[in-house]
């Protein structure tokens, strides 16, 4: 987890090369609210299901760096710096950019799908967003999004993320353990 700190500490280089209009992103959104109002689970979106997703972000999406624990050469290409420091940070089993967009939101949910442990954790560092948008873990306070600010938090308790401002929220994403 130490090595964590290099995200922090090359931030400004990784938020410089971060450029949400070049990278590919895929829009989950109807996806994954339909999974959660109908499981109280988010779902881990597979390789083959972000293949033929549809391209976007107009709600919550996804821009991979890392996909089962290799490079997404489309977006790592356009980040080779933050793949690097990705790389060294050694957490690539999944790491990308997340979006979410105003007005949008995943409900009260965890994400208890199949191989995740009670050490599993998720890793945000903020790249942009106007400080509208929150994260509430059952049993926790609060925590707003923050340029350049990281939140982690254990994504087996019961969540929710809402965006309330006027700016998407990207947030750099690592699954760590």
């Amino acid at each position: 987890m130490n090595k964590l700190k290099a995200i922090t500490t090359f931030g400004d280089q990784i938020i410089k090369e971060f450029d949400p209009t070049k990278l590919e992103f895929k829009d989950f959104s109807s996806y994954q609210d339909k999974y959660i109002k109908e499981e109280q689970r988010g779902y881990s979106i597979h390789k083959d299901e972000y293949d033929v997703a549809d391209v976007g972000d107009r709600g919550w999406a996804i821009a991979p760096l890392y996909y089962g624990g290799k490079p997404y050469t489309r977006n790592a290409d356009i980040m080779p710096k933050t793949t690097k420091i990705l790389s060294y940070v050694g957490y690539t089993s999944y790491a990308g950019i997340t979006s979410l967009n105003p007005d949008f939101g995943l409900d009260w949910h965890t994400d208890d799908y199949g191989g995740i442990s009670p050490k599993h954790m998720r890793y945000f560092y903020t790249l942009k967003t106007d400080g509208m948008t929150y994260l509430d873990v059952e049993g926790e306070e609060r925590q707003y999004f923050k340029e350049r600010e990281q939140i982690l938090f254990q994504p087996k308790r019961r969540h929710r993320v809402w965006n309330e401002g006027k700016e998407p929220r990207y947030s750099l994403v690592i699954d760590v353990w």
